[in-house]
């Protein structure tokens, strides 16, 4: 009996912690395509300055781009006038 007590004491307390932790959905939200310009640009800026872009960085920009690539596909993308950085 003791360590069915035990248990459900430590049960308890475990949901008890848990309790205040929301579940969240992990969807991701449309990225702006004037926001992936200037990120690009800025890449592009460094990269003219000489400074070595680090592979960690050119990969987030390809990422960045395929997701709004797919976010165009799907219509979601949010269309605004794009400046040249």
């Amino acid at each position: 009996m003791g360590l069915y007590v035990e248990q459900a004491i430590r049960e308890k307390i475990k949901s008890d912690r848990n309790g205040g932790k929301a579940l969240t959905v992990a969807g991701k939200s449309p990225v702006s395509i004037q926001d992936a310009n200037e990120f690009i640009g800025m890449i592009a800026r460094l990269a003219d300055a000489g400074v070595e872009i680090p592979p960690t960085l050119s990969r987030n920009a390809v990422s960045l781009l395929n997701r709004v690539g797919r976010d165009v596909k799907k219509g979601k993308a949010s269309y605004s006038e794009i400046t040249s950085p």
